[in-house]
């Protein structure tokens, strides 16, 4: 019975194709605005706070709410979904704050990481305990939905990365996507929408997070080997700096974690 309520709930995300298409537009189209706003120096564009606190919602939301589609209750998707974006905005502009006075359009990419790595955890904790009467979590739940919560990011990696070609490539003539592409970022706003709705195909997204879970019981042994010999390289040649070896050590202890 488990099982079957878990097929259904997966075989659901695969009816909302319409409204991944519609929000995977609107980002695209949003980022278009955005970019375009600041290229003419146009309000909220030509803002470096606000343009900071929006663009970073802008590229996260559309993904968690497509992502959450059919497998999450809505009042909790949206919930979850208006407080992540209340945060990630407040970090936008914490953000633009801490880097004052440096050209405008600086990335942040450990910002980038961080905050889609709190976000994923979140949203496979969000996933898992759909259907669960109360908060407690059982581990077979997370690990399901942290595993396909994986594999669907991979596919979003993929696709995103094929769209970035097209992109870039002779086929498409294009302005510069920092002056913002009304072509362009809607294309790659489709490209999200593509990405899950293919993992939103029962069988296909069960195939890719076998597929995941079996490299990484390949991968995981040879990291700890190696993250093992590293360190003893590193104390073997002296001291090493404490915040390398806190980092060796930390990534060593998460790799053996998701190893056992």
């Amino acid at each position: 019975p488990a099982a079957e309520k878990s097929d259904a709930r997966e075989e659901g995300t695969v009816l909302v194709w319409p409204w991944r298409i519609g929000i995977g537009l609107a980002q695209g189209f949003g980022f278009y605005l955005l970019f375009h706003a600041r290229a003419l120096v146009q309000w909220p564009g030509s803002v470096p706070f606000l343009f900071d606190a929006i663009a970073l919602p802008l590229l996260f939301m559309p993904w968690l709410v497509m992502a959450g589609l059919g497998r999450i209750a809505l009042p909790p998707l949206a919930a979850f979904a208006v407080i992540a974006a209340a945060i990630l905005a407040a970090l936008g502009w914490y953000h633009r704050w801490r880097i004052f006075g440096v050209a405008h359009g600086q990335p942040g990419l450990s910002m980038l990481l961080l905050s889609g790595l709190a976000l994923a955890i979140a949203f496979a904790f969000l996933d898992a305990r759909e259907g669960n009467k109360g908060w407690r979590i059982s581990y077979p739940a997370l690990f399901a939905a942290a595993w396909s919560l994986a594999a669907r990011l991979l596919m979003l990696l993929l696709v995103m990365g094929i769209g970035l070609l097209l992109v870039h490539s002779p086929l498409m003539p294009r302005l510069t996507l920092e002056r913002g592409d009304i072509f362009a970022m809607p294309f790659l706003g489709l490209c999200g929408a593509l990405a899950f709705q293919l993992t939103a195909w029962p069988r296909f997204t069960a195939a890719l997070t076998r597929a995941l879970i079996a490299t990484a019981t390949v991968l995981l042994p040879l990291a700890v080997a190696g993250a093992v010999l590293m360190l003893s390289t590193t104390l073997a040649e002296g001291p090493p700096a404490l915040l390398f070896l806190l980092a060796l050590m930390g990534g060593l202890v998460i790799a053996l974690g998701l190893w056992v």
